[in-house]
């Protein structure tokens, strides 16, 4: 089977390097996204419960040149549907439009909608239930100009979705976004790993996910391949028979913030992921820091507007860059912020720059050492 793997913008060489790591074959990199093809079954399932900077994995069905919304209709009356999902499971159509002869994205997905329905009532007369959120089968609709791809969104909810956290913060970092500042780092897991303003702790988590080698949706198991007909369940429990658990010794992983009701619920969630064995949560005001007696590599996300408090930002992105000067020799600091202006005001020469983007925000992420 063809895939086509989402992420988000920066991150396809990186989901390419992990795509391949896993299939042991090279892919494609395209725009937010990576292909690849002659995937079995079971790398499918793997690619769902391992990558930890995809979004989700869509499975390429057919494709057509459409020239109006009734070939839409009639292109999709073409698929043999009941050979893919049963006429009892809840559907949802997602469309993706860039043409300038289809400019009505939800008439387009009303008309998919039409001709599944529609396909299943002739055969059965029964339907399939559309139901926006948490349908068992998901259809994604994908048009550029005339030619129109069909495919299956094997993740069904965006990965990102790990299933560990239970706690609900402001402005919380994407955790495919996270994984993806870990790895675009270079951390070699061998030096201490520290977020000094970790908020909901995404980041410190996603490091020890990586540093213990933990699936990334280990703590997850409700996916729409599981609804398809072709689902193969031996290879997936199979693959859900790798376990892990908890080491007792300390783990190199810091994870601190100035908020005590935030570290309280940080703590919560770490706990509940079975991860306390892995991360060090602490109160902290990173600014107080006594001078650090090892090396470091920090990444952290800092907060950079109003909303989450911040009326100061190039003097708190100073405080951040004094900080570091004074405090913390020999360590390497990576800092992801949204504010294009403030970042400069760390008053460090930064020795790696990467533009990313955090939804619809462009962002940087540089890297400053203090030697």
């Amino acid at each position: 089977m063809e895939i086509i793997i989402k992420t988000f913008h920066g991150l396809e060489e990186v989901l390419a390097e992990e795509v391949t790591s896993i299939i042991n074959r090279p892919c494609q990199v395209r725009k937010r996204a990576v292909f690849a093809d002659q995937i079995t079954q079971l790398e499918l399932y793997t690619l769902n419960k391992r990558l930890r900077t995809a979004l989700r994995i869509l499975v390429q069905h057919a494709t057509f040149t459409v020239h109006s919304y009734e070939d839409i209709y009639a292109a999709l009356r073409t698929i043999k549907w009941e050979d893919l999902f049963y006429h009892h499971n809840t559907i949802s159509i997602d469309s993706t439009v860039f043409s300038k002869y289809f400019k009505n994205s939800q008439y387009v997905m009303h008309k998919s909608k039409d001709a599944v329905v529609d396909h299943f009532r002739d055969l059965y007369d029964k339907r399939p239930s559309v139901e926006r959120k948490n349908a068992d089968i998901r259809i994604n609709i994908h048009i550029t100009e005339r030619n129109m791809t069909v495919s299956l969104d094997s993740s069904g909810e965006s990965l990102h979705k790990r299933g560990y956290k239970q706690v609900e913060v402001k402005a919380p970092i994407n955790e495919v976004l996270a994984a993806g500042l870990i790895k675009l780092s270079n951390w070699d897991q061998t030096k201490p790993f520290w977020d000094p303003m970790c908020g909901s702790g995404t980041i410190p988590i996603e490091a020890a996910l990586l540093k213990y080698n933990i699936t990334s949706q280990f703590n997850r198991d409700d996916f729409c391949f599981r609804h398809w007909k072709s689902f193969d369940n031996k290879s997936w429990q199979d693959l859900n028979r790798e376990k892990f658990s908890p080491e007792t010794a300390p783990s190199p992983i810091y994870g601190s913030d100035i908020d005590t009701d935030v570290i309280f619920d940080l703590e919560k969630q770490v706990r509940s992921s079975k991860l306390q064995s892995y991360i060090s949560v602490q109160k902290q005001n990173f600014f107080q820091i006594e001078p650090l007696k090892e090396e470091r590599l920090m990444i952290f996300n800092p907060p950079y507007n109003k909303r989450l408090g911040l009326e100061d930002a190039k003097g708190f992105y100073k405080m951040i860059g004094d900080t570091l000067k004074q405090k913390c020799t020999g360590s390497s600091a990576w800092v992801f912020s949204g504010d294009k202006e403030a970042i400069k005001f760390v008053g460090l020469r930064p020795s790696k720059k990467i533009i990313l983007y955090n939804g619809p925000i462009e962002a940087r992420f540089h890297k400053f050492e203090m030697f």
